[in-house]
């Protein structure tokens, strides 16, 4: 794949919410994240047979990741891609979003961010709509963030609509992005 900007590098020119806020605290939850990020998907990869069902789960683990696995099983959830990276050829970026799958009954194509954060921002809303735009996303029928509390285990779907003002404020710290590095 062509080396683009990543969609991650380019979120960061919009962001300020954590401005302020300690180190320690931002590695730690950044630590939870990743390791909830990585039980959680390892759980859907063993639908497709791609990986064991994880085994070992700590205890302060356990609500998110039963809560993930409900979640998957009310929802009929079956896998087609697991952070997959893909490029907008169009646009020129690159992401690797956590994944896309096929969604109820109806198997309806869904791109879905997870989220282990004590709430939603704007710019989770942002990311979403930039991986849709991802060539082996673009085809998704919805997007969908999935917010799971870390410490209680409490989830929402969020159905992410296309907002032309998100897509905008993306672009436009693309195109700073590459005004910073030409």
């Amino acid at each position: 794949m062509q080396r683009y900007p990543r969609v991650s590098t380019i979120l960061r020119i919009l962001d300020d919410a954590y401005a302020g806020v300690p180190e320690g605290a931002l590695a730690q939850a950044a630590a939870r994240g990743e390791r909830l990020h990585r039980l959680c998907l390892s759980y859907l990869a063993s639908l497709d047979g791609m990986c064991e069902q994880p085994t070992e789960i700590r205890a302060e683990d356990a609500a998110a990741y039963c809560s993930f696995r409900e979640w998957v099983e009310m929802g009929h959830i079956k896998p087609i891609a697991i952070e997959e990276s893909s490029a907008s050829t169009m646009h020129q970026y690159q992401g690797t979003p956590d994944a896309l799958v096929l969604w109820g009954p109806q198997e309806i194509p869904t791109l879905i961010d997870l989220k282990f954060t004590a709430s939603i921002l704007r710019l989770n809303r942002v990311q979403v709509q930039a991986y849709h735009k991802l060539d082996l996303y673009a085809d998704a029928k919805q997007m969908m963030l999935v917010h799971i509390h870390p410490s209680d285990g409490k989830l929402k779907q969020e159905f992410i609509k296309h907002d032309a003002r998100d897509w905008a404020a993306f672009l436009n710290a693309l195109s700073i992005w590459r005004w910073r590095h030409a």
